[in-house]
């Protein structure tokens, strides 16, 4: 759609003003016959009427308290106990972590290349790639023989989902990027670095970022590109890439050391590699196909089937009900790939 679209089903926002002074940062030019895409029309159906009920006196509130709770890490001790207060009621939160560990936080969120360039020369071994590339051929080809025995997939499909299998790209350790000198230093060469004001540095950091991704809209979408820092103990999948990837961080013991029994890493790193192989075909993932593209290689039959095995995860899930949300139909891929 475009941006007259998204007015005309999505209104009670001024998006052709909004998304136009955003992008006026970087001087570019964009008219009402930009195409976006709407990522949650629910969402976005009750937006505008739910602005409507509140004064801008009260959003304005609402945005600058946003920012405030989101930095109380540079804010004095009473508004740290402040906001402890609020996590032990939602997340349980016991007490304030250690100071190092928030500074450690902060840096690895603002600059994820540079810390993970500095985790990846003190922890992480180049062995530990080849390693876990072959555990990850060993799991694909075990995927496959799973797909081969499904009693209730037409041998059409198989074969086309056992080619995606055979496409996933595994992304080990860290990106190119986080070695090479002059690409890390151009990502801030823009920050202006005050070593008396942490929070004015780091709200450069961020406006440099902002401003790397706008200016990404008339470019080439790099595919080598990460989303997560090599120092995160995470990984993913990437449907549009058709890509998972495991940081150095989670190559670490419980989860991965070379010097660890065979079945321990299979039971740490093994699970986590089968959990975002079983991401590129699950209700999201098989929407794309081998190459990344939005595209169905599902027979319908097939499809329908999927759907309807499916329902019985969502099925045990909306048993669960936390208090005060009332009964939501989950997203089923995350309970899918964890069985």
């Amino acid at each position: 759609m475009t941006i007259t679209d998204l007015a005309s089903q999505f209104p009670g926002v001024a998006w052709q003003r909004l998304i136009t002074g955003i992008f006026n940062h970087v001087g570019m030019t964009i008219d009402a016959n930009e195409p976006v895409i709407a990522m949650a029309p629910p969402f976005l159906v009750k937006f505008g009427s739910m602005l409507s009920r509140y004064t801008a006196e009260t959003l304005a509130n609402y945005v600058v308290w946003q920012r405030v709770v989101s930095n109380t890490e540079f804010l004095p001790k009473k508004f740290k106990e402040i906001r402890l207060k609020y996590s032990k009621v939602i997340y349980g939160t016991a007490s304030v972590p250690a100071r190092w560990q928030t500074c450690a936080k902060i840096v690895t969120n603002a600059m994820p290349e540079v810390v993970g360039r500095l985790f990846v020369e003190t922890a992480f071994k180049e062995d530990a790639k080849r390693d876990v590339l072959d555990l990850v051929d060993k799991l694909r080809e075990a995927f496959k023989e799973m797909i081969d025995h499904l009693d209730w997939m037409s041998y059409t499909t198989k074969q086309i989902a056992k080619e995606k299998a055979n496409y996933i790209d595994p992304r080990i350790g860290y990106q190119d990027l986080v070695y090479k000198n002059n690409d890390l230093n151009n990502l801030y060469k823009n920050v202006t670095v005050d070593e008396n004001d942490p929070l004015k540095t780091l709200v450069s950091i961020r406006e440099a970022s902002v401003i790397r991704t706008l200016l990404l809209l008339r470019k080439d979408y790099d595919k080598s590109e990460w989303h997560m820092s090599p120092a995160t103990v995470n990984a993913y999948y990437a449907p549009n890439i058709n890509s998972i990837t495991f940081p150095a961080a989670i190559l670490q013991p419980p989860f991965y050391s070379k010097d660890q029994p065979a079945y321990l890493n299979y039971g740490g790193i093994g699970y986590v590699i089968g959990h975002e192989i079983t991401h590129g075909f699950d209700d999201q993932g098989r929407m794309y196909d081998k190459e990344g593209n939005l595209k169905s290689w599902w027979t319908a039959d097939d499809g329908t089937k999927f759907v309807e095995r499916a329902q019985c995860i969502i099925d045990q899930y909306n048993g669960f009900v936390v208090p005060g949300t009332g009964n939501m139909t989950i997203m089923v891929s995350t309970p899918l790939a964890k069985i």
